[in-house]
Parts: C-alpha cells; structure tokens; sequence
C-alpha cells in the first residue's frame, strides 16, 4: 500500500477505532495484541452496538489492508477474537509482514505434537513477535518499546496529543517528556546523553539517546504540544 493511500486512510478511519487499539496496546505493553483485546477497549468506548459493530469491521477490514503502523498478521479460522494484528513505530515493508505472519501461525501448528511442548505456545511467540518488532525499530540512540508505536500512532491518526509534563535534561542527568493521548493514556520519553555509539555530535561524542514507556492513566491539565519530538 502506497503512502499516498494509508495518508487517506488515516484520514478516513473513525479516531474511536485508533484509540482502542492504543488502548489496547497499552495495556498489554505489548507490540502484538489480540484483536479481541481491541474488541473490548471499543465495546467500553461505544455503547450502541450497530456503531460498535461499524468500527469493528471498518478496522478489522482496514487492518488487512495495512494501515500505518498497525499489521494485521494472523486470522484465526474459528473465531476473529484470537486474531493477531502488531502495531509498530516504524513502517514494516513486505518481507517483515511475512515473518511475523510465519512466526504467529505456529499458533496453529504449533511446535510438535507434543501437547506438553506447546503449553506455552502464545507466550512464546508473543516474545518472539515483540523482539523481532523491537529488532527492527530501534535504533542506536532509541530503544523501540510499545509506548513509541503508541505515540507515532497517535500522531499519524491525529488523535489529541498535548504535552502534560517535561523535565529538561541537564548536565550529568536526564530529563523525560510526558504526553496524553485524547487524555486517557500517557507515554513518557525519557532521555540522556551518552557516548554508546561513538557518534561524533559537533566537538565531541555525545548523543542523546532515548526509550519510551507507559504511564499511569488519568486525565491532566494539559499544554500545547512542544516543537520537541
């Protein structure tokens, strides 16, 4: 799917349906999510059941088609809630989409007969889904956690992003940065500076580097969104 038309897309579809998948992300802290663990953060947000049946099939059949940052990946044959869909920070290209979707279809096969062998299947290939993603994503100056898919979505699906806390770095410490998504959810970016990389930074080897993570949920008073990404 071409830029161009996830751009329309993200434009198009409902913010309801997004943020239950955020929802859902977040409460799992987890790149890969059942698409029943999205189901229920929709049934909490939409009442009527005509609408909520409308969003689900908007994002369940827009999903498949490859939304920005959000992968539809494995279809269970009996029953759509055990479905796997993996949101991402960055955008994964074709070859990524198939390993995931090989990886999550043990799930079906699993890893022998042995039914002892498989009593952990699903966690299993969770963790390997979540490495893989994470693999992909980071890169030397930031860490790629789930909270960073969060926000990067968010900000594509133009949901209300404001800036509730900030505390700037000074020397020898860190600083952090603490946003609300439409004031339900809140991710921190907590950086420093460090010389891991060897990465010449104008005089010196400095560099700042990052990770993302949740935190509580709670609604703030909120402020305009600074230019600090």
């Amino acid at each position: 799917m071409g830029a161009q038309s996830q751009t329309q897309q993200a434009q198009q579809i409902d913010k309801r349906a997004i943020l239950a998948v955020i929802k859902a992300v977040a409460k799992n802290n987890s790149f890969v999510i059942r698409f029943g663990d999205i189901e229920d953060e929709l049934a909490g947000m939409v009442e009527d059941e005509e609408e909520f049946d409308r969003l689900r099939e908007e994002l369940l059949y827009s999903s498949q088609e490859r939304l920005k940052y959000i992968y539809y990946i494995y279809e269970n044959e009996r029953e759509s809630w055990f479905d796997r869909v993996v949101v991402s920070p960055i955008e994964l290209n074709e070859s990524q989409l198939k390993t995931l979707s090989e990886v999550a279809g043990l799930l079906d096969y699993g890893f022998s007969r042995d039914e002892y062998e498989n009593r952990n299947i699903d966690e299993v290939i969770t963790k390997v889904i979540n490495g893989l993603v994470r693999k992909w994503s980071m890169t030397c100056t930031e860490d790629s956690t789930p909270a960073l898919a969060v926000y990067r979505i968010a900000k594509a699906y133009n949901l209300d992003v404001q800036v509730v806390d900030e505390h700037p770095a000074s020397l020898g410490s860190g600083g952090s940065i603490t946003y609300s998504i439409e004031g339900i959810i809140k991710v921190t970016k907590w950086y420093w500076y460090c010389n891991d990389c060897i990465i010449p930074a104008g005089n010196n080897f400095i560099e700042k580097c990052s990770t993302w993570e949740f935190e509580d949920n709670g609604e703030q008073d909120t402020t305009e969104v600074s230019g600090y990404d």
